[in-house]
């Protein structure tokens, strides 16, 4: 028969639960953050070691590979928290689909990158066959997918140390594997990106011996999973995640489309280093939260996540016009004398820090309040208004297309922002944000 439901948790019990989920963030804080600013490590790195072309050529291929990966990976992580956790499947029904669906979406991302390199699309490393080209991003792209989905089930059995270190693993390898590319005489992104998918595949697997140790043993069979629940969490998630990597895709082929220079997308997307520092933060956390709220979940916890979402977004945008006035200085001192270019794009998207705040602290709130369309709408906005300005600026002319770039991005987090604020204010106040 089917489990039952677990009982709501009393007051008492929640003050007792208070320091193990203070001591979970604290453990993802402080282990995901040394692995998760890895992406913006990589930059660095690479402007210093190879140069704002090599820069500006890993960024669009990431750019590319991150829109690969979202579309592959379908919003299933957060389906998968909440089916396990209000006990409509078993975790080793998910872990078979899991392994299963990414074996799968290798075999069709290698189509796909085929048929992207004989239309001219992708951008080949020098000596690189097509072929092995379209293998390498399968196998990688591969891996990265079944991490992230055997990565919300684990979650849902432990949020400690292991799941901490094993989730920043992928960037680490990324980072170290490109860098080293990056200084041999012929940059093979994509031979560092096979080589860093490997070596995702095998921290992975200790994911997969733990939930199978959880379950009691593991059995590859065809999964048997609630389609129109998963489907319908799902769906949300997935059209967010493809808002939030289109984004940096539709600006770079914006900026290239009207006659920007690869060291141009290279500053732009070095400016976009404070968002995705941003993004790691409350990523690092979200998860956890909503693995909680989801278990948990009351009118009175939205309003208060609420409030605390303002009072952050009152404190970064309070640091962000700190910053403003060391940009400056900052910028060259980071990545070299030759990106003193981009400190006005960096001061530009500076501001933007406030209403990232906001919304990634809101939204795991709204999807466990059972609201995912909140948050798929505040991220359609925030993509339209990011292209139609951008579009709109280079469209009129005479604008740099870096500044058009960075304009774009900050002003439609703050639509975002209004957006989502606008509706949590409606929802608290008809105190419908549990329905």
């Amino acid at each position: 028969g089917k489990t039952r439901p677990r009982a709501r948790m009393s007051q008492a019990d929640a003050v007792r639960a208070r320091p193990v989920v203070h001591r979970a963030l604290a453990i993802n804080l402080l282990v995901q953050g040394l692995g998760s600013f890895a992406p913006m490590l990589t930059i660095v790195l690479l402007a210093r070691v190879a140069g704002e072309t090599a820069q500006g050529v890993f960024s669009s291929f990431k750019a590319w590979t991150d829109l690969i990966v979202a579309l592959a990976v379908f919003g299933f992580p957060q389906s998968f928290v909440y089916l396990i956790n209000k006990h409509i499947s078993a975790a080793h029904d998910i872990l078979n689909f899991s392994l299963l669906y990414a074996a799968a979406s290798m075999v069709v991302t290698g189509i796909v990158v085929a048929a992207g390199t004989l239309a001219g699309y992708n951008f080949l490393p020098i000596t690189s066959n097509p072929w092995a080209f379209a293998l390498f991003l399968a196998i990688g792209t591969g891996a990265v997918v079944l991490h992230r989905l055997v990565r919300a089930i684990y979650l849902t059995i432990d949020d400690g140390m292991l799941f901490s270190l094993i989730t920043c693993a992928p960037s680490v390898f990324l980072m170290v594997a490109m860098v080293v590319a990056a200084m041999l005489p012929a940059f093979r992104f994509d031979l560092a990106w096979l080589v860093a998918g490997i070596a995702t595949l095998a921290a992975t697997a200790v994911w997969v011996r733990g939930i199978a140790a959880e379950a009691g043993g593991h059995r590859l069979a065809w999964p048997v999973l609630e389609r129109r629940v998963l489907m319908t969490q799902s769906t949300h998630a997935f059209l967010q995640s493809l808002a939030f990597t289109l984004q940096p895709v539709a600006a770079i082929n914006i900026m290239l489309a009207f006659g920007a220079s690869l060291g141009a997308v290279a500053f732009f997307t070095a400016s976009t280093i404070i968002v995705n520092g941003a993004n790691v933060v409350f990523a690092i956390v979200s998860p956890v939260l909503f693995n909680r709220w989801t278990a948990n979940y009351s009118v009175a916890v939205f309003a208060n996540v609420e409030r605390v979402a303002i009072l952050l977004g009152v404190v970064f945008g309070l640091g962000s016009v700190a910053t403003w006035w060391l940009l400056p200085w900052l910028v060259p001192a980071v990545f070299g004398d030759s990106y003193a270019a981009a400190v006005g794009a960096f001061q530009i998207v500076v501001l933007s820090m406030a209403p990232i705040a906001f919304t990634r602290t809101i939204s795991p709130a709204m999807h466990a309040a059972g609201r995912p369309d909140i948050n798929t709408n505040s991220c359609a906005v925030r993509l339209a208004a990011a292209v139609v300005i951008q579009g709109a600026l280079a469209y009129r002319g005479g604008n740099d297309p870096l500044f058009g770039a960075a304009v774009s991005l900050t002003a439609a987090e703050w639509l975002a922002a209004g957006y989502s604020w606008w509706i949590a204010r409606r929802l608290i106040a008809g105190g419908k944000a549990g329905t």
